[in-house]
């Protein structure tokens, strides 16, 4: 871009990204919120046949509820992770700053797919303590803490809000 100056001579402006970085910066500032776990459009399903949604399943199992022993699968992934996903944060606050990622929204969206994916390999995995009792094992096959039909662990997704 070309502006005439006061003595009447063209000065030419380049801008180097400033006008973008700005944009990020704005962005960044806008308020969003990445959520991770089993959300109400996807917790709403029933899970087996004993009448329970999927979300109210996976807070039994959660918060120990319902006579169910405690067996956090999202508070104890973060406890776990804390410093993981701290850096994982950073590192997208930094890739949206250098225009590496298009926006916040696109970074916490990545950040929620990772999360969510890695909550769900930590059940898969047999990472969820405490481990079934014998007679759950022998009822459903499989001495996978929170794998009985397979349902709760799928529904655990993320959802960026703003």
């Amino acid at each position: 871009m070309a502006l005439r100056g006061a003595n009447g001579r063209f000065v030419k402006i380049k801008d180097n990204g400033y006008d973008a970085l700005i944009k990020r910066i704005t962005d960044a500032r806008t308020a969003r919120k990445v959520t991770i776990g089993i959300h109400e459009e996807e917790g709403s399903e029933l899970e087996g046949d004993g009448g329970l949604t999927v979300a109210e399943v996976g807070a039994l199992h959660e918060f120990g509820l319902g006579g169910q022993e405690q067996r956090s699968f999202v508070r104890a992934f973060v406890d776990e992770n804390e410093a993981q996903i701290g850096d994982d944060l950073r590192k997208i606050g930094d890739a949206v700053l250098a225009g590496k990622i298009e926006s916040s929204e696109q970074g916490l969206e990545r950040f929620g797919l990772k999360t969510a994916g890695d909550m769900q390999m930590r059940i898969r995995n047999g990472g969820v303590t405490p481990a079934d009792k014998p007679s759950t094992i022998a009822k459903k096959g499989s001495s996978i803490t929170l794998i009985d039909d397979g349902i709760l662990w799928t529904k655990i997704t993320h959802k960026v809000e703003k």
